[in-house]
């Protein structure tokens, strides 16, 4: 049960996020985070169960409140009491792995077994139901010896710790046992269940202690896995940066690099570090749902990833400084032109282009040997500077025009998910305590009304950046619980050959300042300050699972820099029920830092 494989959770990082519960699909179950391998079999089982029962679940309901219960069958009951147990079987064992999926799930088999119930006993003054408890009293009675003699055969397994084996034979004989005595009334069951509860508080507690400390364990060492070294990368980054003022070159496994080669793999490291991070964020939240971290604040991760950037922000220009040292003439030139295409597309990705600040002055100090390429760069950085500015200006003038119409996603998902008097949504009613979005109902009934109230409106996503590769899909940066999921398919061919001529560049003519290369880069990426458009999907998550099970290719969600402030502001820990979205949003239009231009769909 508790066997685990750090190679497979790794490969997992780099699939595609399952189905969650959304308008597609309401009735799917929230995402596992899969940190131990048998969860998402659980999950699947849970949800197919779920899936199989949840209209006769609807059907009993609507014939029980209308007093027509005897038009059901009383199998069908049945079979809604048993799924839901199981559920809530499944459930719980996924809350002790850490899953939130569970703690909806647990919800779900709560509601199946609570109808079941209900309709049990409407149905017992029916003719068919009075037949149904002579039958049960009648099989209860007899069966009695045989159940003393399991409820024994089941405590000689606890009392030899096997808990495990005890647990999975109570669980099968308490089954057999609701069988009958669904169908008595609840005040003619304890002759039969009392020894079932006597025996089951004699070990269930220590059972799930002992399954949720296995897990705990599993989840440590793939704690200790995502755990960055800093130490290791600044050392192999100095060691680069001696060896590149020493003689322009360094080795990089096994291979020699360039200093703009360096800086490409070091700025990689800081990233894959920072996923890293934010994997650690979400699994010591799921560690503190299990009691297996304190349940006092939410870890050293944000303050690991504050000197991750702080380091490398100081350490990479070095790297440019270093072949300052050296590099003379067109030498330097050419060194200058590299950096600048290295660095102008990995810029945005640091928070107030901190990247793009910090190599200033070395990229500066690279031209210095070679004055004619000097002052070429400064001509071109005096004609273009002030164009770009205005060009800002009008942007950020005309998206404000728009924003009207256009609100912030993070407030209409906020609105959408207020609780009213017949809901119970992830937000309290306006004008109580403010609460972050919480889940409290199951997820099909939470969905019907932001489903309702979002489907086809229009919203404004901000700081978007494409999916590294030429991703097919942008995503905006993952603020408030929500973040949107935006085709990077645009057509900005017209804007982008007006931004070219404004900055000189041709196809034989690069940009010549940073400044221009990442407005150049920017647009040719679909990195956008925001995208106005609307709502076409949504769908549920969890936050620990977002966190702890983050892709690779995700990692755009998150600009570098300390972590996102999730639970920080909070009186308590980050828990199961502590909701976010992902929405799909088709843009039309787009607020890049130099343009705003329409999309045609």
């Amino acid at each position: 049960m508790f066997r685990f494989f750090i190679l497979s959770w790794f490969i997992l990082m780099s699939l595609p996020v399952s189905a969650t519960p959304g308008n597609r699909d309401l009735n799917a179950s929230l995402s596992a985070h899969g940190l131990n391998p048998d969860s998402k079999t659980l999950v699947a089982k849970c949800e197919s169960l779920w899936k199989s029962h949840v209209d006769d679940m609807h059907k009993v309901n609507a014939a029980r409140l209308a007093n027509k219960i005897d038009d059901v069958s009383h199998q069908i009951i049945a079979k809604l009491c048993f799924a839901g147990r199981d559920i809530r079987f499944y459930a719980d064992e996924l809350i002790d792995m850490g899953e939130p999926a569970g703690l909806e799930l647990r919800l779900r088999g709560d509601a199946l077994w609570n109808e079941a119930h209900r309709a049990s006993l409407a149905y017992l003054p029916t003719e068919r139901g009075k037949k149904l408890t002579l039958a049960a009293m009648k099989a209860l009675t007899k069966g009695q010896p045989g159940r003393q003699r399991e409820v024994q055969k089941i405590s000689d397994q606890v009392s030899k710790g096997n808990l495990d084996a005890a647990a999975n034979a109570f669980q099968a004989a308490e089954e057999d046992l609701w069988k009958e005595m669904l169908w008595i009334h609840h005040t003619q069951r304890p002759p039969f269940h009392k020894s079932f509860q006597e025996l089951q508080q004699t070990f269930w507690n220590a059972w799930r202690s002992e399954r949720k400390a296995a897990n705990a364990e599993n989840l440590k060492k793939i704690l200790a896995s995502q755990t960055p070294d800093l130490a290791a990368v600044s050392g192999q980054l100095t060691e680069a940066i001696a060896s590149i003022g020493q003689t322009g070159s360094c080795q990089i496994d096994g291979s020699s690099a360039t200093g703009p080669e360096a800086f490409r793999h070091f700025f990689e490291k800081w990233q894959s570090a920072h996923v890293g991070l934010i994997r650690c964020q979400g699994i010591y939240w799921a560690l503190q749902t299990i009691g297996a971290a304190p349940n006092q604040g939410h870890g050293p991760w944000s303050e690991t990833a504050a000197e991750w950037n702080t380091k490398m922000l100081a350490m990479l220009p070095e790297l440019i400084v270093a072949d300052a040292s050296h590099a003379t003439g067109n030498t330097a030139a050419g060194l200058y032109m590299q950096y600048l295409q290295t660095i102008a597309p990995l810029a945005r990705r640091t928070p107030s282009s901190q990247l793009a600040a910090a190599v200033e002055p070395p990229l500066a100090q690279l031209l210095s040997s070679t004055p004619q390429a000097a002052a070429l760069v400064d001509r071109y950085q005096r004609a273009t500077n002030d164009m770009l500015t205005w060009r800002a200006r009008l942007a950020a003038a005309q998206a404000k025009q728009r924003n009207e119409s256009f609100p912030r996603l993070a407030s209409q998902f906020t609105k959408a998910n207020q609780s009213f008097d017949s809901y119970l949504g992830l937000f309290e009613k306006p004008g109580n305590q403010a609460i972050t979005p919480t889940l409290r109902i199951v997820s099909p009934e939470l969905l019907t009304v932001p489903v309702e109230k979002l489907l086809e409106t229009q919203v404004r996503a901000d700081d978007l950046t494409r999916i590294p590769g030429g991703g097919r899909f942008s995503l905006s940066a993952y603020r408030d619980r929500v973040f949107a999921n935006v085709p990077a398919t645009i057509d900005l061919a017209a804007p982008l050959a007006d931004l070219q001529s404004d900055l000189l560049v041709s196809d034989t003519q690069p940009p010549l300042s940073l400044r221009a290369s990442m407005a150049l880069e920017s647009a040719k990426q679909i990195d956008m300050r925001a995208i106005g458009g609307t709502i076409k999907n949504l769908y549920l998550e969890s936050v620990i699972v977002r966190f702890a099970s983050l892709p690779t290719a995700a990692a755009v969600l998150f600009p570098l820099s300390g972590l996102p402030s999730d639970g920080e502001s909070q009186q308590r820990p980050l828990g199961m029920d502590q909701m976010m979205m992902r929405f799909d949003v088709m843009p039309s239009w787009v607020w890049h830092d130099y343009f705003v231009a329409d999309i045609g769909n």
